[in-house]
């Protein structure tokens, strides 16, 4: 059995705890608590260590070279003698132990999940080097999705150490929608375009709710029949929402480098067994219209907004349909978070086979 360090991009160690209280589902643990059940042992890095490392990374962050969060990396450093391999299911925390690594001052193996794209923003060309350099310090790299993985091996990735995973949700913490529902919830933080979703949604007749922080909040305003959500909502909270919904809206703004947000409402939609309206994105390769689980929609298209509400809306036949076929693909174990944690475990098997 395998002794595994983790860090991440937030507290894993409070997810743990909400997992385990039956607060939320497991698929933000990225696979933790299924490794455990299989007999392996999970060490989380502390989050919070360190305040003056904090600072410093604050000050990193507007390096054209990305080191990652120096707290827990260099908790990590510290840790790693204890462990077999260090695992970091976020890519922008542990750059400083991949450089590490390639420079051979660092004897574990790493494995990252990759959820966007590496060569973006104004130098890329120039960090080209860089981000190869990087690539050479972890051990494997698989994406969330397909077109992730091609555009890692597209940029120097190793096509040996990068695969497609099937992020899903927790199959068994979801409740059971109580009838049809009625409206659409929108609901994140990130890179949300919750501006053109309020103005569909206001030349509709469907009711909708918008959960978001407040400084994401749209500024044109709402009509009676939309409410605009800025408090935080415990996850029990926001399913009770999506259950009243009919449908999940998942509006972002997709521009270079079109970052893959959005799929953690995604996976509530599926493990919700409810239709999605989705912003098309190029990275996604849950192709919700071939599976007839939902609708896309072009970005900034407000039309193309407007028209989806209103079809989901005005045809509950087919807004039934869609949801029974988003929860039958985690029925079938096709998209589960423990379908997840053995493709990652897979990869662990393999790179601690390579590294004896």
């Amino acid at each position: 059995m395998a002794r595994i360090l983790v860090l991440n991009n937030f507290d894993l160690a409070t997810a743990r705890a909400d997992v385990a209280a039956g607060h939320a589902p497991d698929q933000a643990l990225y696979g933790l608590n299924h490794f455990e059940r299989q007999g392996h042992t999970v060490r989380i890095a502390p989050y919070h260590h360190s305040r003056a490392l904090q600072r410093l990374t604050d000050t990193t962050r507007r390096f054209p070279i990305p080191l990652g969060d120096l707290d827990q990396q260099a908790s990590v450093l510290r840790m790693a003698r204890d462990a077999d391999l260090i695992y970091c299911p976020s890519q922008n925390v542990a750059q400083l132990l991949a450089y590490l690594r390639a420079l051979r001052l660092l004897d574990r193996p790493i494995v990252w999940v990759i959820h966007h794209p590496l060569d973006t923003g104004r130098l890329r060309r120039a960090r080209a080097p860089v981000i190869r350099g990087l690539l050479r310090g972890i051990d494997a790299y698989p994406a969330l999705s397909g077109p992730i993985a091609d555009e890692l091996i597209r940029v120097g990735a190793s096509p040996a150490r990068t695969e497609a995973l099937h992020w899903g949700p927790d199959a068994t913490w979801y409740p059971a929608a109580e009838g049809l529902g009625r409206g659409v919830v929108a609901a994140g933080r990130t890179n949300r375009d919750f501006e053109t979703f309020a103005r569909a949604v206001n030349d509709t007749a469907s009711p909708a709710w918008i959960v978001c922080p407040e400084r994401h909040a749209p500024h044109v305003s709402v009509g009676g029949g939309t409410e605009v959500i800025t408090r935080d909502l415990a996850y029990p909270e926001l399913v009770a929402l999506y259950a009243r919904a009919r449908a999940i809206a998942i509006p972002l703004h997709v521009r270079w480098p079109w970052p893959i947000n959005g799929l953690q409402s995604l996976l509530d939609a599926l493990g919700m067994g409810k239709p999605v309206i989705v912003t098309r994105n190029p990275w996604m390769d849950i192709d919700v219209e071939a599976l007839g689980i939902g609708i896309w929609v072009a970005p900034g298209d407000l039309a193309g907004w407007r028209g989806a509400i209103t079809r989901i809306d005005e045809q509950p036949e087919l807004a039934a349909e869609m949801g029974r076929r988003a929860r039958a693909l985690v029925e079938s174990g096709e998209r589960t978070s423990e379908r997840f944690a053995s493709q990652l475990l897979r990869v662990f098997d393999r790179v601690l086979s390579a590294s004896a």
